[in-house]
């Protein structure tokens, strides 16, 4: 398989493994697919090569997409993912970030003493630089598990040999990244080929093919209501919503950006509780630099990664500091304050 590993890459990942002091902390600031598998993944590989399970995973955010909950209930991950609420300060595990990259990111929610000593990630936009102690991968490809799969393979580690949840959340982790592999390239198929020929069908094609609640169907209905187009540019949003189904602006992107003479969508919701706007941006202009556009336009957290058919996919989230004039009584002020700050920034020439 051709990949950016060569055996000095992935003796020094075993390097920098071997030789940490301390335990680890694998943090995901999204939960989906991809980033349950590759952490799952990166947590067996950690044992495999220390002799010893000391891994912590850690999630942000919450798990509120429908596919991640029956992902999480169907294979008991609840007990292995702790949320990052109960992240102590004086934690001193080694961080890993894995489908993430940058260590600004409004997402954590925690202030890291460290740098991370592993960064594995397929989103541009790194702002953690490797050193001769930490190890640092980031690449162009359709998704991190694939990523992971590599570095599998690269060890020599027998695919049947492995829990099944591994395997089927890697294969799940790259299907879902890539939009069932339109979007991917020829690592992601070799990868995907890997793992999907270890896992069951049948339970493979229910995870991927999961129920979608009432709930998506209403917000849906909201963005369409919602939306604002100015030439190629499409925003709109669902309004104050539940941290729960804050998910949604994704998928919904997801349908908008193949609405025909559209390049840009910018999707938002407020999540009310964590008072944080959340993001969600497609392009597919191959001369503009989503990351870099949402980034001078919406700050130094939002990100993106490009597809293999150079679609870009990206993302961020701003967080609220309103005090006390965030209340029951201001959710409309709210909402029209956040709405003319993101329609200006995503219209500005």
């Amino acid at each position: 398989m051709n990949t950016g590993l060569t055996a000095e890459r992935v003796d020094k990942f075993k390097k920098v493994i071997m030789g940490a002091e301390r335990g680890f902390a694998i943090i995901i600031t999204q939960v989906d697919p991809d980033a349950i598998g590759s952490a799952l993944g990166l947590a067996y590989l950690i044992k495999q090569i220390r002799g010893r399970n000391d891994v912590v995973i850690y999630y942000c955010g919450a798990i509120s997409h429908k596919q991640n909950q029956v992902a999480m209930t169907r294979y008991g991950l609840y007990d292995v993912f702790q949320s990052i609420k109960n992240w102590k300060p004086d934690d001193n595990r080694h961080v890993i970030l894995v489908d993430s990259s940058k260590v600004a990111d409004a997402r954590l929610g925690i202030e890291l003493k460290n740098s991370p000593l592993v960064v594995i990630d397929h989103h541009r936009d790194k702002d953690v630089v490797e050193t001769g102690d930490s190890f640092v991968w980031v690449e162009d490809v359709g998704a991190a598990s694939t990523m992971v799969v590599e570095l599998f393979t690269a060890l020599e580690v027998d695919f049947n040999l492995l829990e099944p949840v591994i395997p089927m959340m890697l294969a799940l982790g790259i299907r879902t990244d890539t939009d069932n592999l339109l979007r991917g390239g020829k690592r992601d198929r070799l990868a995907q080929a890997l793992v999907e020929n270890v896992v069951n069908e049948d339970e493979f094609r229910h995870l991927f093919n999961y129920p979608l609640p009432l709930t998506y169907y209403s917000n849906l209905r909201r963005s369409l209501e919602q939306v604002v187009q100015k030439s190629a540019r499409l925003v709109t949003n669902i309004g104050i919503v539940p941290s729960e189904v804050g998910d949604d602006v994704s998928t919904i992107a997801d349908l908008l950006i193949r609405q025909d003479g559209v390049s840009l969508v910018v999707v938002w919701c407020l999540l009310e509780k964590e008072k944080r706007v959340r993001v969600s941006a497609r392009n597919t202009d191959s001369s503009r630099d989503l990351g870099l556009f949402l980034r001078e336009r919406l700050g130094p957290s939002f990100g993106a990664k490009v597809t293999e058919d150079g679609k870009g996919i990206g993302g961020g989230s701003i967080t609220l500091d309103f005090g006390f004039w965030f209340n029951p009584d201001t959710r409309k002020e709210t909402e029209a304050l956040v709405s003319a700050y993101i329609t200006s920034a995503v219209f500005r020439d």
